[in-house]
């Protein structure tokens, strides 16, 4: 996701970094640092949340067939840039 959406993470206990598009922040999204193998299914939805998509267009994103122009497709389609 950090890579196909371009996001730029920060460090620290929390990584935090945003989605830019045209030089303009779009949306914010933090990643916990500290866990250990999988990532817990609290933490994806968070995540999901953050970057303002449903169950099925989330797994589209990290299982690739969702590419940073279908990402803006769905935040035009739902307003948010």
């Amino acid at each position: 996701m950090q890579q196909k959406l371009g996001i730029s993470l920060g460090s620290g206990s929390e990584r935090t970094g945003w989605y830019v598009m045209d030089g303009k922040k779009i949306t914010r999204v933090t990643i916990p640092h500290d866990h250990k193998g999988d990532v817990k299914k609290g933490t994806l939805a968070s995540i999901r949340r953050q970057v303002h998509l449903d169950n099925e267009q989330f797994a589209d994103l990290v299982d690739c067939p969702l590419t940073r122009p279908g990402y803006e497709t769905i935040l035009k389609e739902k307003r948010l840039i």
